[in-house]
């Protein structure tokens, strides 16, 4: 029926409920499989990267489970870099925490999390 490309697109509206509404369906529609291959194809990555640091929590867990989910089949660089923006993300409002993470003395190297303009993550 095609509405993968009409709700990945709602993703960039301005309208914050659209968003959350949208991020909500994809992450339904992303536990079935193929339609997970399905979403990663119309490049819903980088809108959801984005959403990630949306202050309206449902976003953000929508857009942290339909991640989730498309990288379960990806190389492991590519699970790596969501796994760090979703950490990122998770500890955003609790720096304490994220001080407390064994992850903590890792340095981020923001090259490696943001790909190239026009670059499809």
């Amino acid at each position: 029926m095609q509405t993968i490309p009409l709700f990945v697109q709602l993703l960039y509206s301005c309208v914050e409920s659209v968003r959350r509404v949208s991020a909500g369906v994809l992450c339904e529609l992303a536990l079935d499989k193929h339609s997970a291959e399905l979403i990663d194809a119309e490049g819903a990555s980088a809108p959801l990267m984005e959403l990630l640091h949306s202050t309206n929590e449902g976003i953000a867990t929508y857009a942290a489970a339909v991640l989730f989910r498309i990288s379960e089949d990806k190389n492991s660089d590519y699970r790596k870099r969501v796994s760090v923006e979703l950490t990122h993300s998770l500890f955003k409002h609790d720096t304490h925490a994220w001080d407390m993470a064994p992850h903590s003395a890792m340095t981020l190297d923001h090259g490696y999390i943001q790909d190239a303009p026009g670059q499809k993550i």
